[in-house]
């Protein structure tokens, strides 16, 4: 999993600058651990407040018309930025955070089955998306 971190991170970074900064010395960066890439990347690139500016980005984050799916890797995409800071989110924060930004419709239909009684991160988000699937359907 620690291998596939900067992976994912290069993949998240939408800004076309940052994009063209990583292009010029792709390998190299996939080929760093996380922590030496975030600083590499905090002192190359990212602005002072860069922590500030993710946490706000990440909690205002909202589902609007996307899939779940797609919001929710949104979501923990964006979240993985944050690692090693005090802002990251843990996984029960993380959920609670996916579901306040999730589509209203969604969000009801997962209260009335009931979706808050699984436990366990990754089988919640695999049952959210088994519903919102239905509900698009429909």
């Amino acid at each position: 999993m620690e291998e596939k971190q900067v992976r994912k991170i290069l993949v998240g970074l939408q800004d076309n600058h940052v994009q063209d900064w990583i292009n010029v010395d792709r390998d190299r960066f996939l080929a760093l651990t996380f922590p030496v890439f975030m600083t590499e990347f905090h002192a190359g690139y990212l602005p002072e407040d860069w922590e500030e500016v993710t946490r706000i980005e990440l909690l205002g984050m909202m589902q609007n018309e996307s899939a779940f799916w797609d919001f929710a890797v949104q979501v923990q995409s964006k979240n993985s930025l944050l690692r090693n800071t005090p802002s990251h989110l843990d996984e029960d924060k993380l959920r609670h955070r996916i579901e306040s930004g999730m589509d209203q419709k969604l969000a009801l239909r997962c209260r009335l089955e009931k979706s808050s009684k699984i436990e366990g991160f990754n089988l919640w988000i695999t049952e959210v998306k088994r519903i919102d699937d239905l509900v698009r359907a429909e």
